[in-house]
């Protein structure tokens, strides 16, 4: 299991979106996109500047995020694909509508 230190999150990314035509399996490579997962850990935040208390982390577990190409750290373990990236990092907050 992967843990979140500081104010970083893990975030599972989303599989990519493949299209078939007949049986052949196109990739959509025509542009760099974003990147967008769901958070699996968040980690306990950083130290005030008066390093008496942690401040809050603005994510929570569950949360899907937009998260740039570029800066976030990509690893993979057991198989699965995933980022760690500072909060700070995250593009935005994807809220699904009921």
């Amino acid at each position: 299991m992967i843990k979140a230190v500081w104010d970083a999150i893990i975030v599972q990314v989303d599989e990519k979106a493949e299209k078939m035509h007949g049986k052949f399996i196109v990739p959509d490579l025509s542009q760099e996109k974003a990147i967008i997962g769901t958070i699996i850990d968040v980690g306990p935040g950083r130290w005030n500047n008066a390093g008496d208390a942690r401040i809050p982390m603005s994510f929570n577990i569950g949360d899907r995020v937009v998260l740039p190409q570029v800066g976030p750290t990509k690893l993979e373990w057991e198989g699965v694909e995933y980022i760690a990236v500072s909060e700070a990092q995250v593009l935005a907050l994807i809220e699904e509508q009921n």
